[in-house]
Parts: C-alpha cells; structure tokens; sequence
C-alpha cells in the first residue's frame, strides 16, 4: 500500500513538473552583443543583433532600437544586415537615423524557417563624447502584436498561424571616458579678447612731427648757405 503511495505521489509530482517547466517556457528573444563594455572617445564599437528562436520556426523579425545619440555616433557608421546564419535573403528595410538614435531593419514574416541562433544585423558605434550610453529594443510586453513601431519576431506560437512570439530582450550599456577633441584656441595677449578688433594706430604722431621739424631745419639751413653764395 504505502509502494502504490509512494508511487502514485511521484507520478503526479512528475507531472505538476513537466507543466510548470512548460509553462515557464519562453518563445523568442532579440539580444545585442556586447552587453556591456567601456571604450574611449573616439573609439569604435561593432555591435550584433541576435536572434534566439528557442527551436521555435521563425519566418522573419524585425528589429527596432533606440541608442543614445549624444554619446554614440552612428551617422558615418555602417548597418549591415546578416544573412549568413539564417539563411534569409536581404531585409526590406535597414536604416540608421543618427538625430533620433533609432536603428531599423525589417526581414518581413515570409523567410525561410529558422529554429537556431544567430545574428541578423551588426552596427558599428563611434564613441563622440564622455558619459553613458544605452541601446535598448522598443519592447513593451511580449506577443505585442498591436502596437505600432515595436521589435518583433514573426513565427508560429499556435500552429498554422503567425504571429508575433517575441517574449524577451537584452539591452546593451557602454561607458565612453576621455575628453571630446576640441580645436585649441589661439594666445591672446593680456586684456584682449577673442571678440575685440585691433585698434589702427594714428598715422601722425610723435616720431612724424619730429621728422617734420628737422626736414624745416634742413631747408633753413641750406637756405642761408644759398644766399651767402650769392651775396
């Protein structure tokens, strides 16, 4: 009797298990690589966008984050699209807009399966000025299928039907240290400023009326010298 217990007890245990384990199962997840990292101003840092299927069939994603575009300059930077580990072709869309700090790429929902990990987009930063910088997924709640302009990840939570089956993210944080490169600024003597136009000097002055008076006194001179010639 307490055998039959004992044994119906860890069969009923085994399943409460495997239902919680189930349960507790999440569907796809976008995550930028590396997560964390400190560079100096004026440094580059290329980041990867990945996607984990978690085995599930995913026909395509599309990407959206936001990057804080004092500290990370990403105008002159490069966006490329990684096909190589899923195996899609070229996504519809992949933009950078460098005043908003917003990156997109969009692969559309109709791609070939993919069931792995992977990377699908890689962006390189330029570090313009000291402080903390932040990239984060435009991710509010998972399965978001309504809101417009989210991250999402297309593929089939219920069979036969696609939908969105993003459930979670991993943002990335970089620390930029060092100074901005600023061009020096030139000597000026005492009491001058930056601003201030020098003054013209007067073209008459002392050492002028000098000259003047001992020209006259030439003249004089060779004057009396002329007339004692004559005389």
């Amino acid at each position: 009797m307490k055998t039959k217990l004992l044994l119906a007890i860890i069969f009923f245990s085994s399943l409460f298990f495997l239902g919680a384990k189930k349960s507790l199962a999440t569907h796809a997840q976008l995550a930028c690589s590396p997560t964390t990292s400190t560079l100096e101003v004026g440094e580059t840092i290329t980041t990867d966008i990945i996607l984990n299927t978690r085995s599930y069939k995913v026909t395509g994603a599309y990407p959206i984050l936001t990057y804080t575009s004092t500290i990370l300059d990403a105008s002159s930077a490069t966006l490329e699209a990684v096909t190589e580990d899923t195996g899609w072709s070229a996504p519809t869309k992949k933009t950078v807009d460098a005043t908003t700090g917003k990156i997109e790429v969009d692969y559309g929902k109709t791609q070939d399966e993919f069931t792995s990990t992977g990377t699908i987009a890689r962006v390189t930063f330029t570090a313009k000025k000291a402080g903390n910088a932040n990239i984060n997924f435009v991710f509010f709640s998972e399965y978001d299928d309504t809101t417009a302009g989210v991250a999402k990840v297309w593929g089939e939570k219920t069979a036969g039907v696609t939908s969105n089956i993003l459930t979670d993210i991993v943002d990335c944080a970089y620390t930029v240290t060092g100074e901005e490169e600023t061009t020096p600024s030139p000597t000026l003597p005492p009491g001058v400023s930056p601003t201030s136009r020098p003054t013209s000097l007067p073209k008459t002055g002392t050492w002028e009326v000098t000259m003047g008076i001992v020209v006259a006194g030439i003249m004089v001179t060779l004057g009396g010298w002329a007339m004692k010639r004559v005389y």
